[in-house]
């Protein structure tokens, strides 16, 4: 239990002024210095724009690499603003610059702060048996022997990994790369904002290390002397999406139709069903989703927009679609804001060896509500964020059928 950190989560629908709220409060509270993390390179570039006086500043790699600047900045104390990649690298040094400057997180959408590592059996056999990697055989923590200093090998990361702390062994040969709960530990506050927390891993995260969050949400609160909306935040019992809801089932046009029978026992859309599709069963896929976006919706090129798992993804794609690849797991970006037709070919599941990994450890995983989160977001990548009408199609039942049910729409 960590007593001294206490998580503060903004949970409001996509649009609803989450980042407008952040940027305020990092204008306003001028006493405070800020670390803000985004995804994107293009929010850095909004809180830089919209906090001029805070002045923050983005690492850069022209004196070395971007994780020094990192350190030069907290040194002296600079309002930052940076990508989840580099946040989620910090080593110990970093994270006692953090708790010596006194900062504030704010962390614009959730990050992969748990994931797997990718090693065979064989390969962390043969890293224990030569020495370089030790697991404590209580906690299951994986760590290294002096012998790793002279180590260089393909499994660099790993070892690395190792030294840092951040990986656990589960379940015989499994290892699992975690963030280091200190790290937050180690902010005056954190704010994470995000929309259906209770459906992400970083929830899950958090359950794991059992600590306090407190759910918040916004709402506007009047006008500024020049007109602009102010925002604050209340607690998230009193927060009302029926609006937003609304607003998606007056501006999504969901396809229903022959085109969905692709989606049977054969075409579960799931991770694993693209690892063992055939050439066959992918060219089915494909000439699905060339259908709608030529014959049936019949648009131009430049405004589709699709996902699938990005390993299939040159087998899948075909003209008139191509170029509008979109990644399934997309957050907080305004790039794809004109895209009007959209094709959602995956069908989304916590990945296995993480979801028994959390079970393990008796954290509740909602795999519904993970796969309806995944969703919308996407969705919300494209012109529908501007209250303009999209037309969709997710040819998985399990998908389409959850955002049915979500949206109070009939379930076919």
């Amino acid at each position: 239990m960590y007593n001294d950190l206490k998580v503060k989560v903004v949970d409001a629908p996509c649009g609803h002024g989450k980042t407008q709220w952040a940027i305020q409060y990092m204008n306003g509270c001028t006493e405070k210095k800020f670390i803000f993390i985004t995804p994107y390179l293009d929010e850095v570039a909004r809180v830089k724009r919209d906090c001029p006086e805070r002045k923050f500043k983005e690492p850069g790699d022209k004196r070395g690499s971007k994780a020094a600047d990192l350190k030069r900045l907290l040194t002296r104390g600079e309002n930052i603003a940076s990508t989840h990649a580099l946040f989620l690298n910090v080593d110990d040094e970093t994270a006692e610059l953090i708790e010596m400057g006194g900062y504030v997180l704010i962390m614009d959408e959730v990050g992969e702060v748990v994931k797997e590592e990718h090693l065979s059996k064989d390969d962390l056999t043969m890293l224990v048996e030569t020495g370089i990697l030790v697991i404590d055989d209580e906690t299951n923590k994986v760590a290294v022997t002096d012998k790793y200093e002279t180590y260089k090998g393909k499994f660099d990361t790993v070892v690395k990994n190792a030294a840092l702390g951040r990986l656990i062994h589960a379940h015989g040969s499994l290892l699992i790369w975690q963030f280091p709960i200190d790290i937050f530990d180690k902010f005056r506050e954190v704010y994470n904002l995000t929309y259906l927390f209770g459906g992400q891993l970083q929830k899950y995260y958090y359950d794991l290390h059992q600590v306090p969050m407190e759910i918040l949400t916004v709402t506007e609160d009047g006008f500024n002397d020049d007109g602009e909306t102010l925002y604050k935040l209340i607690p998230h019992q009193h927060h009302d999406d029926s609006e937003f809801k609304e607003m998606l089932r007056k501006k999504i046009n969901l396809y229903v139709g022959p085109q969905n029978n692709i989606a049977d026992k054969e075409f579960t859309l799931s991770w694993s069903w693209y690892q063992k599709a055939t050439p066959a069963m992918l060219k089915t896929l494909k000439n699905a989703t060339y259908n709608y976006f030529r014959n049936i919706i019949g648009g131009k090129s430049k405004l589709n927009m699709w996902t699938c798992f990005k390993d299939k993804r040159k087998q899948v794609r075909g003209d008139s679609y191509a170029r509008g690849f979109i990644a399934h797991n997309a957050r907080a970006t305004n790039k794809y804001r004109e895209k009007e037709n959209l094709a959602y070919l995956v069908n989304r599941f916590p990945r296995k060896p993480l979801l028994d990994y959390f079970r393990s450890q008796n954290v509740a995983v909602d795999e519904e509500m993970y796969a309806l989160s995944e969703l919308i977001q996407w969705i919300w990548r494209s012109a529908i964020r501007d209250k303009k009408p999209i037309n969709l199609f997710v040819p998985s039942s399990r998908m389409r059928g959850l955002l049915q049910l979500w949206l109070g729409l009939p379930v076919e």
